[in-house]
């Protein structure tokens, strides 16, 4: 069978065992620290070339060594990259993976292409291509939902002046999540009104930034 799996791409980066997270200047050994490919259309992907199936893949791939690197992975695999779309300004999507000895994991992600990622990037010609279901059918696309991410520039300038919960990483004033209106985005940080006051996070503070659906 032809499969599309359309989706992220990553570059994950697992770091073996960590017992804590050290910020301070000192080096510490651990057993492994191993670079592969990742994200869940990405794996999919593998599992079914291991199945026997043929399999397209439909996302990003960075402009850098490192999107480099994946791409040649996803291909060894036995991964149809034909109609993947390079990047011409996005590093690839990565995930630095903390793995504890009991195997509980922290991730700290790199949004690269992942951020880029777009409906436009999946040529749905292939579709017909690919025709798993036998005689005719609709093929319906589903909105993000009404409470969707905002990630990109683009979709901070659409949603301006929508509702929005903003979280931090750190709480702020003994608070890690902010309910607003949508006030401002520029170079990653986000404005966003209380009644008359106005609120400024800065982009390494903004864990997501979400909108907000008012009953």
């Amino acid at each position: 069978m032809k499969i599309l799996c359309a989706g992220e791409m990553l570059a994950d980066i697992l770091v073996h065992p960590v017992e804590r997270v050290k910020l301070q200047n000192e080096t510490c050994q651990v057993r492994e620290i191993r670079i592969t490919h990742g994200g869940d259309a990405n794996n999919n992907a593998v599992d079914l070339v291991k199945l026997g199936h043929q399999v397209i893949y439909l996302g990003r791939v960075g402009c850098d060594d490192m999107g480099d690197y994946v791409l040649s992975l996803a291909k060894k695999a036995g991964i149809c990259m034909d109609h993947a779309v390079r990047s011409d300004t996005a590093a690839q999507a990565k995930s630095l993976i903390l793995i504890s000895p009991d195997g509980d994991r922290t991730f700290l992600q790199e949004l690269g292409t992942s951020a880029e990622f777009c409906f436009e990037d999946c040529d749905l010609s292939l579709l017909d291509e690919a025709d798993p279901i036998e005689g005719s059918y609709l093929f319906e696309v589903s909105s993000a939902g009404a409470e969707r991410p905002l990630k990109r520039p683009e979709d901070f300038r659409r949603f301006m002046g929508s509702p929005v919960t903003v979280k931090l990483y750190k709480a702020r004033d003994g608070r890690k999540e902010f309910a607003g209106v949508l006030a401002g985005y520029e170079d990653g940080a986000v404005t966003v009104t209380l009644g008359d006051q106005a609120l400024t996070f800065a982009k390494e503070e903004v864990a997501l930034c979400r909108l907000r659906v008012e009953f």
